[in-house]
């Protein structure tokens, strides 16, 4: 069995930032997952979402003869807790621009209706998408999809201890 993977994505100015870290747009969150199975399996397509956290108990599941259906879930989640690199004194007069924009916990939860992505410090929608279509996260069209993906980030959040109100 081989799996190529990676930890996560770069961003090349897509949403106006490079590198990565304390975002979780597509760019920085979705990543490869390729597995060759051995004995020439083959996975079998499902509807849902991968999720590297699987990848043990896939291996596992495949070593002992079962399918590969652990793999894909009905819902996927993300995190990210700011900035975690030492800004450097040279920038100490940046510190106000930083912490504004790069300090934030922000949360994820892709599903096969959508994707959000909430700013947990200033308990803001940063993005909704209906599918793979970014809708506006305050318009008329936003407010069921928000509930729906609430309540799967929250599903989450219990192990963590936060709750999203949308």
């Amino acid at each position: 069995m081989v799996i190529i993977t990676s930890d996560h994505g770069q961003a090349f100015n897509e949403h106006g930032f490079m590198y990565h870290g304390t975002y979780l747009y597509d760019e920085i969150v979705r990543i490869p997952l390729i597995i060759k199975y051995p004995h020439g399996r083959r996975f079998r397509k499902r509807p849902g979402c991968q999720s590297l956290c699987n990848i043990f108990p896939l291996i596992r599941d495949i070593l002992d003869g079962k399918d590969d259906r652990r793999v894909t879930t009905g819902s996927a989640f993300a995190e990210a807790y700011g900035n975690t690199e030492h800004i450097p004194k040279a920038y100490s007069h940046m510190m106000p621009y930083i912490e504004k924009t790069y300090e934030k916990v922000r949360k994820a939860v892709y599903t096969d209706s959508g994707k959000m992505t909430f700013n947990d410090t200033d308990g803001t929608i940063e993005e909704l998408y209906d599918g793979k279509r970014e809708i506006d996260p305050n318009g008329s069209k936003a407010k069921g999809l928000a509930k729906t993906l609430s309540t799967e980030l929250n599903r989450f959040g219990k192990r963590d201890g936060f709750r999203v109100s949308a």
